[in-house]
């Protein structure tokens, strides 16, 4: 059964080491982060001569002043991603678990929808970046109120990230994005510790 188990996280991984090679979010949209990351660092440089240095860091560990009412942690527990002059709590792969098996917070995936398709976080919506689904997208559903966490498969989180800003701009108070590891995104880490899943991919089984 442990050897069953491990052939189908392999197999399941290499359709998304697959999928991201070709995925022109991740790919298509580095420059935007680039650019970011750029000011970033300019800013950063003139340290000298401006207060603003923790405003601009892509990521950091300031606390946030906003908190979860529904029993979830709140921000200030969580790194800090700073992006598009949006801060984006990270939600640790444990947590996120967590989350996903009390029911305290819908996913959403901000992929295409055949990556959707094909595997996707069991119970997640899809809701792609940036502006998600022409029509019907079902975030446009939920309160303003409710707790969701985005993921892609990019480690850069460039999809999850232009997703949550979209959100957060909204009016949505509880965005969080699923943290990615040193060498792989969120949704890899999801899938290599064999994390509920959904799919056609899934079905094939």
């Amino acid at each position: 059964m442990q050897r069953a188990s491990k052939l189908r996280r392999r197999r399941l991984l290499a359709v998304v080491g697959g999928s991201l090679a070709v995925t022109a979010g991740c790919l298509g949209s580095d420059d935007d982060e680039d650019d970011n990351n750029n000011d970033d660092t300019d800013d950063t440089d003139d340290t000298d001569d401006t207060d603003d240095t923790n405003d601009t860091d892509d990521t950091n560990d300031n606390s946030s002043d906003n908190s979860s009412d529904d029993g979830n942690s709140s921000d200030e527990d969580y790194e800090i991603k700073h992006y598009r002059d949006t801060e984006i709590p990270l939600l640790p792969l444990e947590d996120a678990y967590e989350w996903h098996q009390n029911d305290s917070a819908r996913f959403v995936d901000a992929r295409s929808p055949e990556q959707y398709d094909l595997l996707r976080i069991e119970g997640a919506v899809s809701s792609p970046a940036p502006d998600g689904l022409a029509s019907d997208d079902p975030v446009a559903e939920w309160s303003s109120d409710q707790t969701m966490v985005i993921y892609c498969e990019c480690k850069d989180m460039v999809e999850s990230a232009n997703r949550a800003v979209a959100l957060i701009n909204e009016g949505y108070e509880n965005v969080y994005v699923l943290a990615p590891g040193e060498d792989s995104s969120g949704f890899t880490r999801w899938v290599e510790h064999d994390y509920p899943l959904a799919g056609s991919l899934t079905e094939d089984e």
